[in-house]
């Protein structure tokens, strides 16, 4: 048990997930939540993209991503690491497991790993997938270096889980996926995700014991056919419901095997609605919402119709998310 307020270390600020999960942990620093904010990137600070988390409490550090012995030095008096880095391969995979060694050399007591997704042990592809077998693997050799490892598992994001990527063509009112679209399937808003990591990381500094390894959460865990209900009841009067299109689950299954080997290692591509189709996404059975915001005393989690609404039922109406 600890009646310290944690010194917290991000990594992967400024990426698609890190600039929106960021401000909550900056705010968290400089309202006295935490005793302190420690940014690392091979950016210099003077980084627009930096300068605007700057402020009481806040260092930003410039690291060397291939020194251990360097990123352990910074690292020392961090008590949570929560990493943000992105998955571009195998260089990515070296960094994070040199962050790791680095955290461990220092002493950090609790690790956030980019996990952000899809529950990988829930899946067999989690043994044949590139980069859910190196977040397997990387979790594992955490919780073997004896560090309090947080597994945090959102399902979907929900700003980017309804665009022609994952089959839903606004423009043409068409909303395509595998198997009968009546599994639930776990969306979590970015800044819910935000909320989410940092009451795990304040809980588990508290008492490690209290917090499981695993966590599910999510924002909405709604059936796609119900998704579609919900958008349709937010679209502006007169807009035709979606065209509801089924791909049998075997036949997406196959297809994925051809297709599988020309699919960069780092990308998921066509299995994430596979793994929709499977449950994985399913966060019925076991969630860690009433753990970290128990009665949503700690902020409202957004819901699906705010999220319809904010979109006028369209999302991502002929156009695609873009991570840059």
């Amino acid at each position: 048990m600890s009646s310290s307020k944690p010194v917290i270390a991000l990594f992967g600020a400024t990426g698609f997930l890190g600039r929106n999960v960021t401000p909550v942990f900056t705010k968290a620093a400089q309202e006295g939540t935490i005793a302190s904010l420690r940014i690392f990137s091979s950016r210099p600070p003077s980084d627009p993209s930096l300068q605007v988390f700057a402020g009481d409490n806040v260092q930003i550090l410039q690291t060397n991503f291939t020194s251990k012995e360097e990123l352990a030095q910074q690292l020392q008096g961090v008590n949570a690491v929560v990493c943000m880095l992105g998955n571009q391969g195998e260089e990515s995979y070296r960094v994070k497991d040199l962050l790791l060694e680095a955290l461990v050399a220092a002493g950090v007591q609790i690790y956030v790993p980019s996990e952000f997704g899809a529950d990988h042990i829930a899946t067999p592809y989690g043994a044949t997938n590139t980069m859910l077998t190196f977040k397997r693997k990387h979790t594992e050799d955490s919780i073997c270096q004896g560090i309090k490892t947080l597994s945090i598992h959102n399902g979907c994001f929900l700003e980017i889980a309804f665009c022609r990527w994952f089959g839903m063509d606004s423009a043409n009112n068409t909303y395509s996926f595998v198997g009968d679209g009546t599994t639930p399937m776990a969306c979590t808003s970015l800044n819910d995700v935000a909320h989410f990591t940092l009451s795990a990381v304040l809980l588990a500094h508290k008492d490690p014991k209290s917090v499981p390894d695993k966590l599910h959460v999510y924002s909405a865990n709604l059936t796609q056919r119900q998704y579609a209900q919900e958008l349709d009841a937010a679209a502006p009067a007169g807009t035709p419901p979606f065209k509801i299109i089924t791909n049998p689950l075997d036949q997406a299954k196959a297809d994925y095997e051809i297709k599988r080997h020309h699919i960069p290692p780092h990308m998921l591509g066509p299995l994430l609605p596979i793994l929709a189709a499977e449950g994985v996404f399913d966060a019925s059975k076991s969630n860690a919402n009433e753990l970290l915001n128990p009665g949503g005393s700690i902020w409202p989690i957004k819901t699906f119709q705010q999220y319809a609404r904010e979109v006028h039922g369209r999302p991502w109406k002929g156009v695609d998310p873009s991570f840059s």
